[in-house]
C-alpha cells in the first residue's frame, strides 16, 4: 500500500471517527406538516415526562456504574494570565474515572483514576468525603434532570431549574434520536443569560431523550437517556460546550489581559450492574445538621 493510499485510509478513518462522535447531537428533522402539537398537549406530555423522570430518580439509587469524565480546555486568544488576575480558576485537562456504589449506606460517586493513574486509598477517602457533604443537597432532587442539572456548575443551580421546568415549551418539529421518532419542544430564549431549553421526547414513552441547555452564542450542555439494562431508564452521557471571552481590562493595578478560551466536557456512564444493598438518602436540617435518614431498599 503507497503512502496515498496510507494517507486516504487514515483521512477515511478520521472522518468516521467525527461521525460518531457527533451523531448524538446531529437532528435529523423530519417533514414539517406532520402533527403540531396544541399547547394542552405539550402541557399533558411534560408533566407524564416529569413524573417518568421522578420514577427514574427512584430507579437511579438501584444500581452501581462506572463513569469516565473528559475535561478539555483551549485557549483561542490572549492569554491565562487573564484568569488568575481575575480571581478565576486555572483551567486543568483532565481525564477521570468513577464507580458510583453504595458505601457506608451512603450513595457515592468514588474517584478510581486520574489520568490513567490509580488514585490512592487517601484520594479517594477524601473525594467521597466531599461527595457525600455534597450529595446531602442532592438528595432533595425529585427528578434524574434536576440531579444532574443542578448538580453541574457549569450549566446550573436551583433557580435556573425551576425556570428550565417552568419554561414556556413549544413544539418545534419531529426527529430522529438514534432508532426512536422523538419530537422536539424548545423554551425561547426568554431567560436571564439568554438560557434556551430543548427537550426530545419519546412520546409513547413519556420520556426525554435528549435534554439540551443552550446558552446563545456561547455553547449547549446536553443529558442523553437510554436504556442499559432491565429495560430502566439511567443517564447515558452529559456532554457539553461552552466558549468564554474576557476582554482585556485597565485597572488601578494595571490592564488585565484578555483571555478567549473553550471549555469541552463528557461524562459517560456504563456498566450498570443492579445493587443488592441499601441505601440511605440524607437530608439536612435548618441548622445544617444532618436528620431524618431515610433508608432506601436497592434490592426490589
Amino acid at each position: 500500500m503507497t503512502s496515498r493510499h496510507i494517507a486516504r485510509v487514515k483521512a477515511l478513518y478520521n472522518c468516521l471517527l467525527l461521525v460518531t462522535c457527533v451523531v448524538l447531537t446531529v437532528y435529523a428533522y423530519a417533514d414539517q406538516s406532520k402533527k403540531k402539537y396544541t399547547k394542552e398537549e405539550i402541557k399533558d406530555l411534560l408533566n407524564h415526562v416529569w413524573q417518568a423522570s421522578e420514577l427514574d430518580m427512584d430507579n437511579f439509587r438501584d444500581y452501581v456504574f462506572s463513569e469516565r469524565e473528559v475535561h478539555e480546555y483551549k485557549l483561542l486568544g490572549g492569554t491565562w494570565e487573564g484568569l488568575r488576575l481575575r480571581g478565576l480558576p486555572f483551567p486543568e485537562n483532565y481525564r477521570r474515572e468513577y464507580v458510583w456504589i453504595v458505601r457506608n449506606g451512603h450513595f457515592v460517586r468514588s474517584l478510581t483514576r486520574l489520568n490513567g493513574v490509580e488514585v490512592s486509598a487517601q484520594q479517594q477517602k477524601d473525594y467521597e468525603d466531599q461527595w457525600i457533604k455534597e450529595e446531602q443537597k442532592r438528595a432533595k432532587a425529585k427528578s434524574l434532570l434536576e440531579y444532574f442539572f443542578v448538580s453541574d456548575s457549569a450549566v446550573g443551580n436551583p433557580g435556573s431549574f425551576k425556570q428550565m421546568k417552568e419554561g414556556n415549551y413549544k413544539f418545534k418539529t419531529e426527529a430522529t434520536l438514534g432508532e426512536r421518532k422523538v419530537i422536539m419542544l424548545q423554551a425561547d430564549y426568554s431567560f436571564p443569560l439568554s438560557v434556551g431549553y430543548a427537550f426530545f421526547i419519546a412520546p409513547e414513552e413519556n420520556r426525554f431523550i435528549q435534554f439540551d441547555v443552550m446558552l446563545k452564542g456561547n455553547g449547549k450542555y446536553s443529558m442523553i437517556m437510554g436504556q442499559p439494562i432491565d429495560k430502566i431508564w439511567l443517564p447515558l452521557m452529559c456532554a457539553g460546550s461552552f466558549e468564554y471571552n474576557f476582554q482585556a481590562r485597565a485597572t488601578s493595578f494595571g490592564v488585565i489581559p484578555s483571555c478567549h478560551y473553550i471549555w469541552k466536557g463528557v461524562r459517560e456512564f456504563y456498566s450498570f450492574k443492579k445493587s443488592d444493598v441499601k441505601v440511605r438518602i440524607l437530608f439536612e436540617n435548618v441548622d445544617g445538621e444532618l436528620g431524618n435518614d431515610t433508608d432506601k431498599s436497592q434490592s426490589k
